[in-house]
């Protein structure tokens, strides 16, 4: 409630309707469960269908669909009615209301949609599976209980083999950053530096091995490339990360023209280098292929010590007699 990010322009409404063939697509599998959990509640009272006319009526078809669980599952209330409630408002929210941010056209609801629906997949996933379990928990068992038990280890067993049998490649070549060949498969993100940049996987394996509070300078250049990686892999603070990223939340202020030039300024000033580490209190600089291209290197003889110097990278710290009136 007290975020007040310079890209967020307040609350606007009267986006065109979602598709609902598109909306069924996403949240089809958990709109039948609850369909088919409130369906003795309809057979019941089937007078509270009419609460999606008024919305089919105005083109809103997608929210009507959502408006029927949703008002049966407010008469019930159970702990997992209650999840599944609060997945069904969010998903009614982003048909309606969307953040007003710097994305505009088709791309206005983005963020909105993007950030609002994780949590409703969260509330539906698990308020949905939690009525599945309270149904089949109240059922006799039709099957004797060595074939349940069998049935239950095929089931984990094929859930498991799905992904290497399918030999999905989610992401390969994603970004335009290099992946090893066909038949590489890993649930580590900072695996395919070892086989695509083993020099900079030993350098970011040795950062991550560092004590202490640290800043540290590397090379900007922009969104969805491989720059700011250094700060992205080890979790060290950098100046500047995606610039465009940082223009929808911070806004266009004095930053950002002074940040990416005093980083330039860095790598290509001697004389600038060490004052406008001390200005960001940056104890770290680093030197590897990005910033060799995007930068002139030339760097101070005296108040760095090179610290790693291995597989084409270099890494330096700010020596503690360096502007010591503006240390940590």
């Amino acid at each position: 409630l007290l975020l007040e990010p310079a890209g967020v322009g307040g609350i606007g409404w009267g986006f065109p309707p979602t598709d609902p063939l598109v909306f069924v697509a996403i949240w089809g599998g958990f709109l039948a469960l609850l369909y088919a959990a409130v369906a003795r509640d309809i057979r019941v009272s089937p007078v509270y269908l009419a609460v999606a006319l008024p919305f089919i009526a105005t083109g809103y078809v997608a929210l009507g669909i959502v408006v029927v669980p949703l008002a049966y599952l407010l008469r019930r209330r159970s702990f997992p009615d209650l999840l599944c409630i609060a997945g069904l408002l969010v998903l009614a929210f982003c048909d309606i209301f969307y953040l007003q941010e710097m994305l505009g056209g088709d791309y206005s609801r983005f963020n909105t949609i993007f950030k609002f629906y994780f949590d409703a997949w969260i509330l539906l996933g698990t308020g949905s599976l939690l009525l599945v379990g309270r149904w089949l928990a109240a059922r006799q068992p039709v099957l004797p209980a060595s074939v349940r038990r069998g049935a239950t280890i095929v089931a984990v067993v094929a859930l498991l083999a799905t992904p290497f049998a399918l030999n999905v490649d989610i992401g390969q070549g994603l970004l335009g950053i290099g992946y090893p060949p066909a038949g590489y498969h890993t649930l580590d993100g900072l695996a395919y530096l070892d086989a695509s940049r083993p020099g900079e996987a030993a350098a970011i394996a040795y950062l991550r091995s560092l004590e202490g509070d640290h800043c540290i300078v590397e090379a900007e250049n922009g969104d969805y490339g491989y720059y700011s990686r250094v700060s992205t892999f080890t979790g060290i603070p950098t100046i500047l990360g995606q610039i465009s990223h940082e223009l929808t939340w911070r806004g266009n202020g004095a930053w950002y023209a002074e940040r990416p030039a005093d980083v330039r300024a860095i790598y290509e000033n001697p004389e600038e280098s060490l004052a406008l580490m001390a200005k960001y209190n940056a104890t770290l600089l680093y030197v590897g292929e990005p910033e060799r291209e995007r930068y002139s290197v030339r760097l101070p003889d005296r108040g760095l010590t090179l610290i790693y110097d291995e597989g084409g990278v270099q890494i330096y710290e700010r020596l503690p007699a360096a502007y010591p009136g503006q240390e940590r």
